[in-house]
């Protein structure tokens, strides 16, 4: 199954909260940290299901001195290319809200995680 910028699509609010209605329902800071690393996790298995790495890896290091979080894997990533709509597909994915890999089902059969 191959995932491209092409994958990197954009919802509209409306459609993106009945979609991912658990993006939105996180309560206090650490409930909205701890949301954001249980993402971290099930997106990269919900890539190991489509990768399926011969030696998958997630290392997650916490900084809490200086207030960072570190994710590494061995999965594919997010694509890093210029989308149908010229706009590179990881400035989408990082920065522009209800963008993600997963809204079409081209990219995932399935998946866990609710973030795209």
């Amino acid at each position: 199954m191959s995932y491209e910028a092409k994958d990197i699509i954009t919802l509209s609010q409306g459609k993106a909260f009945r979609m991912k209605i658990g993006m939105y329902l996180s309560g206090d800071r650490q409930e909205a940290i701890n949301l954001g690393l249980r993402e971290l996790i099930v997106n990269t298995q919900d890539e190991y299901e489509v990768f399926k790495p011969k030696n998958p890896f997630l290392k997650i290091t916490l900084d809490t001195k200086n207030r960072t979080i570190c994710v590494e894997d061995n999965m594919r990533g997010i694509p890093c290319s210029v989308r149908e709509d010229g706009m590179n597909s990881l400035t989408a994915a990082m920065l522009i809200n209800h963008s993600g890999g997963k809204h079409s089902g081209s990219a995932y059969e399935s998946s866990v995680g609710i973030n795209g």
